[in-house]
């Protein structure tokens, strides 16, 4: 895992689930180019928002650094 976060230069992986429809009230995942760009729960999803969402976060966090998970809590 950590040399995966060393050759991407990650400060976070989150662990998905690929869905053809959301059937649960989850948090969808929205991508540009690969990329988590944000998390919407999906009552709070625009209907555009609703067409392009195929993946669902499932809670899962990995930091490999403490500092960027502190650094992603305060701003919350």
């Amino acid at each position: 895992m950590k040399k995966i976060f060393e050759e991407k230069n990650l400060d976070c992986i989150v662990l998905s689930c690929k869905v053809k429809k959301s059937f649960l009230d989850m948090d969808e995942l929205l991508k540009k180019n690969g990329n988590i760009v944000d998390i919407v729960e999906e009552k709070e999803a625009t209907d555009e928002q609703k067409k392009k969402i195929d993946e669902i976060n499932t809670g899962v966090y990995i930091f490999l650094k403490m500092r960027k998970l502190l650094e992603a809590v305060e701003k919350n």
